[in-house]
């Protein structure tokens, strides 16, 4: 009986523990829209686990995010970028708290970021500090000397922000793999 029990004890909590693994990875790597994410990853030729990883960073998948600075929705666009991009892909009525519609926008905006830096950190910076700001980064000689790649990210937010993309990217990439 007591052999029985130990089984049992065990088995409890192996449960537990998985559960609580279960848990922990879902509370720190969401995965919601996964059909979205994959769309317009593919159309916009970008890799689905560095979309996931800036959703994540901008907006943890909550769809009714909102910022401070007012940027809206899953990945986080400012409604005057969305748009831009919403004119250049021929839509006219949009909400930017849509899942669909944010995560096509913003695809689309990162692609053209990645296509426009060719240095993957340097278009999330742009992503997250903006362009214009960017610009001025990589046309001073005390953050870039080749005029590609930033050597230091003046902007603790924006250094920090490029971390948590890469360390997510990592584990969407090695555990979704999606």
């Amino acid at each position: 009986m007591d052999k029985v029990f130990n089984i049992a004890s065990y088995i409890i909590l192996i449960v537990i523990i998985l559960a609580g693994w279960i848990y922990t990875l879902n509370y720190l790597l969401p995965y919601s829209y996964k059909s979205y994410i994959m769309q317009y990853a593919r159309a916009y030729e970008l890799d689905p686990s560095l979309v996931c990883a800036v959703i994540n960073t901008e907006s943890r998948f909550k769809q009714n995010a909102k910022s401070s600075a007012g940027a809206v929705g899953l990945m986080q666009l400012m409604p005057s970028t969305a748009n831009e991009l919403a004119k250049k892909l021929n839509i006219d009525n949009y909400d930017l708290y849509d899942a669909k519609t944010n995560i096509q926008l913003g695809c689309y905006y990162l692609s053209q970021l990645i296509n426009q830096y060719a240095v993957l950190q340097t278009a999330l910076c742009a992503y997250n500090a903006g362009p214009n700001t960017v610009n001025q980064w990589l046309n001073d000689t005390k953050y870039s000397v080749d005029k590609q790649t930033l050597t230091h990210i003046p902007y603790k937010e924006t250094a920090n922000y490029i971390r948590k993309v890469d360390i997510f990217r990592t584990f969407y990439t090695n555990i979704y793999n999606p």
